[in-house]
């Protein structure tokens, strides 16, 4: 008997084989491998469907929905009397952007729109989607050694609107026409600039900081770990990035930096760092949880991690020591994260010294970069999107400065500066309470050549969205790079809404200052200074315990006064780290 399909229940599981057919236009069920109940599920009162068949024109009104493991997913397939199973590979190409690859002797895969894989398996020279060994769909990263590649392509992997991806192999020429001045015009948005991802043939940030060698291709297992992946914490990795010399040290010293990347959510964090040492470790980790918990962590066996991780009671799971493509997942992120920052410093004109305010500014971006219709951000909190402004690393907006400096300004002056924006304050658990990393454009001019930059954290930013994007510290930087000297001690620069030209010093302030609302510039409140030499330093506050690199110099005090959010990190510090420690010490080798 048919069934109706407005009246029964509809959609059937896929069958065990189907045939990957680019030679038809519709997926196609063979009505002689149905059940009864599965019969029960056609629905035919749709339009009829005429198909030239081998046996002759054939006609059917009959359809069913398929839902497929492989594909995670469900299809509408035509039901013919006596037919192979088949899912049309045009279909899913050319109307849902898929991707299809069939390399020399080995078995072909979709690949999604998301970075996933589907693959087939081949049999007699056919391609067959197996669903009896189905598992979720892998990754498009691939990877040696064994260990679960988790990673899903983050925002804008693919070129928005089109099959076309971009990679390191792409020349501007290589393209069509149409797809050419699509990705000029997308090198130049705001949300490209972001993250200078994917990497863009017309972006000069993209060119000159993505250049590597090309990497072999390795295959993945493991896959089944995926349905374990499901909330944020039930899989986190985490990784070190090492600066080669002091040369690549941070503004505040810093040489090292975790990267820590949650599975479900694909939230990612770097935290700079002054030491690689478990302590830094136990309280980047603290940072990134926030009041929510991580469940496992897979890391490459380093020392402090190793401790971190059993300081807060974690389940640790490792990969082959020394063997980083058993770590892959937090390598590639680490690249990742390398190639993004380098980009984004080389578009804002800043040196590589800025790099813990790039990289934190580039991570942040990837959390709330909307992909697929979801963001990292929404998929951890569960708030929505983001609702700041979403704002490329170094680039001119204005600001309404701190109450002490505002106390300056004419009574009847505007009431915001023009400045640069370093990035977003960021608190515990990836939380944004609206803040912004801002320093004025006027300590970068020639008339403070020497003086001290004023890193400022407020909450009024005012991005003007008709005008195009400004970095005013770029053409500073290709002029001393791509110009003969002399360069003299200024560049002068045109800005789009700045009245006159602004002489811009070409020399990097060696001092600077950490200001929040409230602060004074006399060293009162909560203002962080760098003096030049490596030294930073926090003044006293009321609210919150001093906290500092060990390497830089700085030590953990207990304040006479002491907020309930910060009681737990000066006893992770100060308390259970060197107990944890001096356990470890007693163990034998």
């Amino acid at each position: 008997m048919r069934g109706n399909g407005s009246l029964a229940t509809p959609g059937i599981r896929c069958p065990a084989h189907v045939i990957g057919d680019t030679g038809t236009g519709v997926h196609i069920i063979g009505r002689n491998g149905l059940t009864e109940s599965e019969i029960s599920h056609i629905d035919d009162t749709g339009p009829s469907v005429r198909l030239n068949a081998a046996d002759g024109v054939t006609k059917t009104q009959d359809r069913l929905i398929v839902k497929s493991k492989a594909l995670s997913g469900q299809f509408e397939a035509i039901v013919l009397k006596s037919s192979p199973n088949a899912i049309s590979v045009g279909h899913y190409c050319m109307e849902l952007g898929y991707y299809f690859k069939w390399p020399p002797g080995k078995d072909p895969y979709f690949v999604k729109p998301n970075g996933d894989k589907v693959r087939f398996y081949v049999h007699g020279n056919v391609p067959y989607l197996d669903e009896e060994h189905s598992v979720p769909a892998l990754p498009a990263g691939d990877e040696e050694g064994g260990e679960i590649e988790v990673l899903q392509l983050q925002s804008g992997d693919l070129v928005p609107g089109g099959n076309v991806s971009v990679g390191s192999d792409v020349e501007p020429g290589d393209a069509p026409v149409s797809v050419q001045k699509d990705l000029k015009a997308i090198a130049l948005s705001r949300e490209h600039l972001l993250t200078h991802l994917p990497k863009n043939p017309w972006c000069h940030a993209c060119q000159r900081s993505k250049v590597n060698a090309k990497r072999a291709r390795r295959k993945a297992n493991k896959a089944a770990r995926l349905a374990e992946i499901r909330v944020f914490g039930d899989l986190v990795t985490a990784d070190h990035l090492v600066s080669k010399n002091d040369v690549s040290a941070g503004i505040d010293d810093e040489s090292f930096g975790m990267v820590i990347l949650d599975h479900a959510t694909t939230w990612v964090e770097t935290h700079p760092a002054c030491a690689k040492s478990a302590d830094e470790a136990a309280l980047a980790l603290d940072k990134f949880m926030g009041r929510q918990k991580i469940r496992v962590m897979y890391t490459d066996n380093a020392p402090e991690l190793v401790k971190a991780i059993a300081v807060l009671k974690i389940q640790h799971d490792t990969s082959t020591p020394y063997r980083s493509t058993t770590n892959g997942v937090a390598e590639r992120m680490n690249r990742k994260v390398i190639e993004g920052t380098r980009a984004v410093l080389t578009q804002a004109g800043l040196s590589a010294r800025w790099w813990p305010h790039a990289v934190k500014h580039f991570c942040f971006s990837l959390n709330i970069s909307v992909s697929d219709g979801d963001s990292a951000y929404n998929l951890r909190h569960g708030n929505g999107h983001f609702r700041g402004h979403k704002v490329p690393f170094g680039s001119l907006v204005d600001f309404r400065p701190p109450k002490v400096l505002l106390k300056q300004f004419p009574k009847f002056e505007k009431t915001t500066m023009p400045g640069i924006l370093l990035g977003y304050h960021v608190g515990l658990g990836g939380k944004w309470k609206g803040d912004y990393l801002v320093t004025p454009l006027q300590d970068w001019q020639s008339e403070n050549a020497g003086g001290t930059l004023r890193i400022f954290r407020v909450k009024e930013v005012v991005i003007e969205s008709n005008r195009q994007v400004q970095f005013p510290l770029s053409p500073v930087k290709e002029h001393m790079e791509r110009t003969l000297g002399p360069h003299g001690e200024s560049t002068t620069v045109e800005l789009e809404g700045i009245a006159e030209p602004v002489k811009l010093s070409n020399k990097e302030p060696s001092k600077w200052v950490y200001l929040s609302d409230g602060d004074a510039d006399d060293g009162t409140g909560e203002a962080q200074r760098n003096d030049g030499a490596g030294v930073r330093k926090r003044y006293a506050s009321t609210t919150r315990p001093r906290v500092s690199q060990p390497k830089c110099g700085k030590i953990w005090e207990r304040p006479t006064r002491m907020s309930v959010s910060d009681l737990p990190r000066w006893l992770m510090v100060n308390v259970a780290v060197p107990q944890a420690q001096r356990e470890l010490a007693t163990l034998p080798p």
